[in-house]
């Protein structure tokens, strides 16, 4: 548990590494190389843990790196003795991982069979895994469900296919990329996602010998070819974690220098941080954040696929806006029900309904569903400290920003959840001069 005294604005400095959401994707990448393969900035999250230990399991060498003790967390991923593992083993390195799916597509390539187990947060039956299993039946693959989990294999080599996406997913996007790159002759993927992590991967995998084009109607056809090599590849920066502590600067009215910061995908939610009343000031090493030191303004905003505003950047900077004068009103179009965290937020003062009618904007997939995924934040309201537990990631690390902005103690359960994609954040939370402490 963390005890955390609240009401002082963060100042400092804190580093952000590779993006949590690519990384896991650039390790597994890998596995499809007849040659070793490095990646740099790797953070130490523990995400990075489980699929390092996946690789193990599946005879992926993976070594830390000369530079891995400094700013270029550096990863050397050998894969030239790729064996089968058992699925009991996978299920105990992966917990609740959705990971061990992705690795499908390199395994049939390498070994021509892959296993997933009944993973706990990933039950089968469940629609995405049930969508990747379709992909993976699409280009050619058998699966068998058993008692114990998913056996899916080839007698021969994948099959270019041609893949039509309902919705722009990210997993379902990266399941075809994985497997199309080896696949025999063409593969065409229809509303893809084109998130900066997918682009990056995109370009690991070209530089691996991949030949794959995008297209401006959101098409990637990928031209399978028979090997491919190893690559050297420095991972893009984290704009979530960025968002993160943006928003805490806004949230507790401080100024925070988020060193490795990059302009390129953090332009939408610059311009909504500018919106607001944020400030900030790019230079080549990174982008500070800071209160204006007057009132922050209220705003309409939804959240949408690359490049609208991404959806894991909603939650830390509705923080803020309880901090903003008004009513802000926020419409979530990609997740169908992520305003659960909002609970905590009013039982600490905070003025927040949310809705099930698609509000500010126009009308999206979940209008008719009976989900609250719209929200309407009226302030500024002073938050008082409380007693958190934390529900996910993002919503736990929003939740934190909360408590450090709150009058008064807080005390936060499961804090361990933050550890998945937050580099070191106690060691940063001291660095900005936070009071925190673990009990």
């Amino acid at each position: 548990m963390l005890t955390v005294a609240g009401g002082r604005p963060l100042q400092g400095e804190v580093s952000v590494r590779g993006a949590k959401n690519l990384v896991p994707k650039a390790m597994v990448a890998a596995i499809l190389g007849s040659e070793p393969s490095v990646l740099r900035n790797v953070p130490a999250i523990r995400d990075v843990d489980v699929v390092r230990g996946l690789l193990s399991l599946h005879g992926v060498e993976v070594t830390s790196g000369p530079d891995a003790g400094n700013q270029d967390g550096e990863l050397v991923l050998d894969p030239r003795n790729v064996e089968s593992a058992h699925v009991a083993d996978i299920g105990m390195h992966a917990g609740s991982s959705r990971i061990p799916i992705l690795f499908c597509g390199p395994l049939l390539h390498r070994l021509g069979e892959a296993f997933i187990p009944d993973l706990g947060g990933c039950r089968i039956g469940d629609r995405p895994i049930n969508y990747h299993l379709d992909v993976l039946r699409s280009f050619g693959a058998v699966v068998d469900k058993l008692d114990s989990g998913i056996h899916i294999h080839t007698s021969g080599r994948l099959q270019g296919t041609k893949v039509k996406l309902p919705y722009p997913s990210v997993g379902a996007t990266e399941q075809v990329l994985l497997t199309a790159v080896c696949a025999e002759g063409v593969t065409e993927l229809s509303g893809a996602a084109i998130e900066p992590e997918i682009m990056d991967l995109i370009a690991i995998l070209q530089k691996m010998g991949a030949i794959i084009s995008v297209d401006t109607d959101r098409v990637i056809r990928i031209d399978g070819v028979e090997r491919l090599g190893g690559y050297v590849h420095r991972a893009l920066s984290d704009r979530i974690e960025t968002a993160s502590w943006a928003s805490a600067a806004l949230a507790t009215n401080g100024e925070i220098y988020v060193r490795g910061a990059t302009q390129p995908e953090m332009m939408t939610f610059l311009n909504v941080f500018r919106r607001i009343g944020g400030e900030f000031e790019i230079d080549e090493n990174g982008i500070k954040f800071s209160h204006p030191g007057y009132d922050l303004n209220s705003l309409v905003l939804e959240t949408d696929v690359h490049p609208g505003f991404m959806t894991d950047w909603q939650q830390p900077l509705v923080v803020a806006l309880t901090q903003a004068g008004g009513l802000s009103i926020i419409h979530e179009t990609v997740y169908e029900n992520r305003f659960g965290f909002t609970d905590a937020l009013r039982d600490m003062g905070a003025v927040i309904q949310v809705y099930r009618e698609c509000l500010g904007g126009t009308p999206c997939r979940f209008g008719q569903s009976n989900f609250n995924h719209s929200a309407v934040v009226s302030g500024p309201t002073k938050l008082q400290g409380g007693s958190i537990v934390v529900p996910d990631l993002r919503g736990g690390f929003s939740h934190l920003i909360a408590a450090l902005a709150a009058d008064g103690e807080s005390k936060v359960e499961g804090i361990e959840l933050i550890n998945r994609g937050y580099e070191n954040f106690m060691g940063k939370l001291g660095a900005l001069g936070a009071d925190v402490t673990l009990v």
